[in-house]
């Protein structure tokens, strides 16, 4: 199982709370919640910062040798109070509180731990329908680099389909290969009065646009305590649908490259993960026609994380993590980000089945998001803390 699911993980390693081991012996099952506190201050435009507190809860539930089940939920409060002027704000602070959709995937492995099937289904049980407020805070929320953990609260009905073979062809390399399918339903992002302040359309169903995936990867063991993983991934977006209009939006097909390296001596280990993502031109409505944007607003987007267990101790150890994302500017000459962070953190088995850990992460560097304005500067704050409840 761990050699089939290697590729998935890095997806998501380093979005989770836990700092334990990349590659650990997998429990029967676990729960695992806590909480999240990160904020983000940006010169003129968010001179005050944006913070946001979250609570997530994630289950991984063995049904049997081969079938289990994931559920993850979660809780997320944000709060700004943006520069006073801001056009078609009229409160002194935003917030918006409330629970995201509820999530549960289920994975069966077949053909000796050769093949995975996954299905997924996400409940239309989020917030939606904000007001004019609440969507100009969510405009920043969302932002790739300021990457908070709930940039999107719901989403409408959605749903997942996948499949993923990995197979041996030599000693210590393992070949992976897939697809997947992501479902998205309609649902009311906005309902507001002050909706046309910014010319947009009127309130009414969002239907965005499907994506289909495919996936390759390759698992490499240099030897006994060192590992390469090298993943790609082409995405195709379908055209995105608003009310009684036929097509308003299409994202440019994506490009996704990640390579995953780690390294085990003693007691101590480095995990290290580079990833790289590219979007060709993106197509929407101007004016009466549906046609290609005349300048690729997508920009070429670096990340490294970089996660080392520098101190042992009985029971846990104590982690230095080091973070940089890096996009370039797309054709119009904004989405520039440089930024560069990191901290330490630390886990420590409390009992034979739980285990708690926590991080602290600071970031500065800088941005540009308004060619007019040029480079600002940008810092923000991450701390988590976690439990986990092995079962």
């Amino acid at each position: 199982m761990k050699r089939l699911l290697i590729f998935f993980i890095l997806f998501t390693a380093f979005n989770a709370f836990s700092q334990e081991e990349i590659m650990p012996s997998a429990p029967q099952g676990y729960i695992q919640t806590g909480s999240s506190l990160q904020m983000w201050r940006q010169k003129i435009v968010i001179e005050k910062p944006i913070m946001q507190v979250t609570f997530p809860v994630h289950m991984v539930i063995p049904v049997n040798s081969y079938f289990n089940l994931n559920f993850d939920y979660a809780y997320a409060h944000s709060d700004w109070k943006p520069p006073s002027g801001t056009e078609g704000i009229s409160k002194k602070e935003i917030s918006l509180g409330g629970f995201s959709d509820p999530y549960l995937q289920a994975n069966m492995l077949l053909w000796d731990n050769r093949l995975l099937i996954l299905g997924g289904i996400g409940a239309p049980l989020g917030k939606t329908e904000l007001n004019y407020e609440e969507f100009y805070l969510l405009k920043y929320v969302s932002s790739n680099a300021f990457r908070f953990r709930t940039p999107v609260y719901g989403q409408g009905t959605h749903g997942k389909l996948g499949v993923m073979l990995a197979y041996p062809v030599a000693d210590n390399v393992v070949l992976g290969t897939g697809t997947s399918f992501l479902y998205r339903g309609r649902y009311v992002p906005v309902k507001s009065a002050n909706w046309k302040i910014e010319g947009n359309l009127v309130d009414g169903d969002y239907d965005p646009g499907d994506e289909i995936n495919v996936h390759l990867g390759l698992d490499w063991g240099l030897n006994d305590d060192m590992k390469l993983m090298m993943d790609g991934i082409l995405t195709y977006y379908q055209k995105d649908k608003y009310d009684d209009l036929d097509e308003v939006f299409q994202s440019g097909m994506k490009m996704t490259v990640n390579l995953g390296y780690f390294y085990r001596y003693r007691d101590h280990y480095l995990w290290a993960l580079l990833n790289y993502r590219s979007k060709m031109n993106n197509y929407e409505l101007q004016g009466k026609v549906f046609q290609e944007e005349a300048y690729n607003t997508n920009s070429p987007q670096w990340d490294m994380n970089i996660l080392w267990k520098a101190f042992h101790m009985e029971g846990g150890g104590v982690h230095v993590l080091f973070d940089g994302r890096f996009y370039e500017r797309n054709e119009v000459g904004v989405a520039w980000v440089q930024i560069i962070g990191g901290g330490f953190g630390a886990e420590y088995r409390l009992s034979y089945t739980t285990i708690i850990d926590f991080y602290v992460k600071y970031f500065g560097g800088k941005r540009i998001s308004d060619k007019n304005v040029g480079k600002v500067r940008i810092e923000g704050m991450d701390v988590a803390v976690s439990f986990r409840y092995e079962f």
